[in-house]
């Protein structure tokens, strides 16, 4: 995930997108904060599913 948000700030510096957020008055603290929160949330949520699908075979194989 780390790469992934490399090259999705390196195409947006690239094709000038940082410089109008900067220019409309978004911060780089905020940049990085929404960057940080969404990143968690999509690892927070695979995790979840990863141990709840683990739940749920376990759970299986007892009533067969």
């Amino acid at each position: 995930m780390f790469i992934g948000i490399l090259l999705a700030y390196g195409r947006m510096y690239l094709e000038s997108e940082m410089t109008v957020l900067f220019a409309c008055g978004v911060s780089e603290r905020q940049l990085l904060v929404k960057t940080l929160l969404g990143a968690f949330r999509r690892d927070r949520g695979w995790c979840n599913e990863f141990y709840v699908s683990l739940g749920d075979e376990a759970g299986r194989a007892d009533f067969q």
